[in-house]
């Protein structure tokens, strides 16, 4: 995987930010186990868990509120979720996006031509250490 770990000051407690093909993905890892966009059909995977998430002594561990950042990309994205999942019960979350240049105020909505995937199943530490 050539994802790389990218350091920058706005990014939340415990977050991370990963930088691929030109996305740059802030995400709670946590939470996500793979991040994948799709471009026409295209699969790019922006991220995939390689070691488990250490939550030892950690009490608010894993996060029941967090973020799922996506920028950049050859559509030039930029947008923010904000996730309350106090139960823990979000299993993937998929975005579907129009083409880039769409005006909000166009009465005809043209299929979406990408679409991000971020999926949950972390693997915490503990218990998989």
């Amino acid at each position: 995987m050539d994802s790389k770990e990218v350091p920058t000051p706005e990014v939340p407690p415990r977050h991370r930010v990963v930088e691929k093909d030109g996305y740059i993905l802030t995400f709670y890892p946590g939470f996500l186990r793979e991040a994948d966009v799709w471009v026409d059909g295209q699969e790019d995977v922006l991220y995939k868990q390689e070691l488990p998430h250490g939550i030892r002594e950690q009490e608010d561990e894993p996060l029941k509120r967090f973020e799922l950042k996506l920028q950049g990309g050859p559509n030039d994205r930029n947008f923010t979720l904000h996730i309350d999942d106090p139960q823990h019960a979000i299993a993937e979350i998929v975005v579907k996006l129009y083409p880039k240049g769409r005006k909000h105020e166009e009465c005809e909505n043209p299929k979406p031509e990408e679409e991000f995937v971020a999926k949950n199943g972390a693997i915490l530490c503990p218990p998989y250490c």
